[in-house]
């Protein structure tokens, strides 16, 4: 195929070596989690209290000495995360750095499949996209980034001679979230419609393939079965849960809310018509359908699954597909445009301002200082690390700072960490929790956007039952005084 930047500049990525290339994405990232304080989300510190237990000996669990499911959706993140504080690398270095290289890696092998594609000007800009844009990077923390690289990865193997490693990655996948095993689908079924009459080697090698995916998934299949009974992850039907309560909204409502509030509103309409410009220019460009088949067919599938199958709440890690998909149509768009400019040295100026653009509106929209609810969370962990009994249980709606900086036993009333509170929260019965778990200690949100709390504050017997001893920003922590009567 005839490069898109003519006899001038044919091949140009191929002359710039690869290692500089990840370099490059190597140096923003590690630019971008500088200015970044830290994780945005709660979630993550979820993540890292697994890993500091599994790493202190405490085992596979988020309170120490007490069995409980596994609210853990990616066992190859925690996994990677106790190994690395398990040599002394502390858990939040090692969510720092699986998140630099993973995500780095991703945009280089987005980078590296399409130039193969033939599609040398998209290179550049997708890969600059996956790595600043923050609809993807406000996810620090969570296994976001290792979705994305680990999926590529998948692709990248499809056509290849290594039906094992392909196996072993796509094992990996699973691991880092279960529900990528409707991504696999869509890789799989696109590789045998694309390919009928030249059939891959992962088609004419299966039991490699089953070999290698066998070899990383029957220790935890085994594992998990034993220690929780599941394979699955109790966080599902806590969500689901959720979802049925009407207090989150949907996944399906998510698709647009959460890059139209996560993006400046002038580069969503933008990202938009690029992404059309790129859908046009994709139908009459047959050797990218490659890659955009099967990961369209696995966002798609995702998307039918969170949205109408499983039926679960907005949450933004929950759209990184998708992201990754319209990112590609993105760079397409970019593309297109640039092969309309003669001469073609304005093609490659086009392309190297876009990515100069897409680094500078990346970094100047991380989040510079930690939200104020996030700085009341560690201030109160530390408080509570220090002002309360070891033993005392501390309930809240958001744990997982909480949890990492206090480290004493959390109540979560909204379902991860005990399924019994799912059928009160399907039935926004926030209030019989405290009565089943008589939390010694109770931490509630001020904040008028968590009304959760409301219910169980605004019962005529709590100011006797519960008593206020400390305050930060928007948080109260509340001790139990005496009994929570029922209702």
């Amino acid at each position: 195929m005839t490069s898109v930047l003519g006899p001038v500049g044919c091949g140009w990525w191929r002359r710039v070596p690869l290692l500089a290339g990840g370099a490059a994405l190597l140096a923003f990232t590690v630019l971008c989690v500088r200015l970044q304080p830290g994780p945005v989300w709660d979630d993550p510190y979820i993540f890292f209290r697994y890993a500091r237990n599994i790493a202190n000996g405490s085992g596979w669990t988020y309170n120490p000495g007490v069995d409980s499911p596994n609210a853990v959706t990616s066992t190859a993140y925690v996994t990677v995360l106790a190994g690395l504080a398990l040599v002394g690398v502390t858990v939040e270095f090692a969510s720092t750095l699986v998140w630099v290289v993973a995500l780095s890696g991703a945009g280089l092998i987005l980078a590296l499949l399409l130039w193969r594609a033939g599609q040398e000007l998209a290179a550049p800009v997708a890969a600059a996209l996956v790595v600043a844009l923050p609809s993807i990077t406000f996810n620090r923390g969570m296994e976001t980034a290792l979705v994305l690289a680990t999926t590529l990865a998948v692709v990248l193997v499809a056509r290849s001679r290594h039906a094992f490693l392909f196996g072993v990655l796509a094992a990996m996948l699973v691991l880092t979230r279960p529900d990528s095993v409707v991504v696999l689908v869509g890789i799989l079924a696109s590789e045998l419609l694309l390919h009928r009459s030249s059939p891959g080697v992962l088609m004419k090698q299966p039991v490699r393939m089953l070999s290698g995916a066998l070899v990383m998934l029957v220790p935890w299949i085994g594992f998990s079965l034993v220690k929780f009974g599941s394979l699955l992850p109790s966080t599902l039907a806590a969500k689901q849960a959720q979802f049925a309560s009407g207090r989150w909204g949907s996944y399906i409502h998510g698709l647009y809310r959460y890059p139209y509030t996560h993006e400046q509103k002038y580069f969503f309409w933008i990202a938009v018509i690029l992404c059309v410009i790129g859908v046009v220019g994709a139908v009459s460009r047959p050797s990218v359908w490659p890659l955009l088949v099967p990961l369209g067919a696995g966002a798609v599938l995702q998307m039918v699954a969170y949205g109408l199958v499983l039926r679960v709440p907005f949450y933004p890690w929950y759209y990184a597909l998708p992201t990754l998909v319209a990112v590609i149509f993105m760079a397409l768009g970019v593309d297109v445009l640039a092969c309309l400019l003669r001469p073609v040295r304005l093609r490659a100026a086009l392309v190297a301002v876009s990515v100069a653009l897409v680094a500078t509106y990346g970094v100047g929209n991380l989040p510079r200082h930690p939200a104020e609810s996030r700085q009341n969370m560690a201030t109160i962990g530390s408080w509570l690390a220090a002002n309360t009994p070891e033993n005392s249980t501390v309930a809240a709606n958001e744990f997982g700072m909480l949890g990492w900086h206090s480290d004493r036993p959390m109540i979560d009333y909204l379902g991860l960490l005990d399924p019994t509170m799912n059928e009160y929260v399907r039935k926004n019965d926030f209030v019989s929790w405290a009565y089943d778990l008589q939390p010694d200690y109770f931490v509630t949100w001020t904040d008028p956007t968590w009304r959760l709390d409301w219910a169980l504050t605004g019962e005529p017997w709590f100011p006797q039952t519960f008593r206020p001893v400390f305050r930060s920003g928007v948080l109260t922590v509340y001790e139990r005084v005496g009994p929570v009567p029922r209702d």
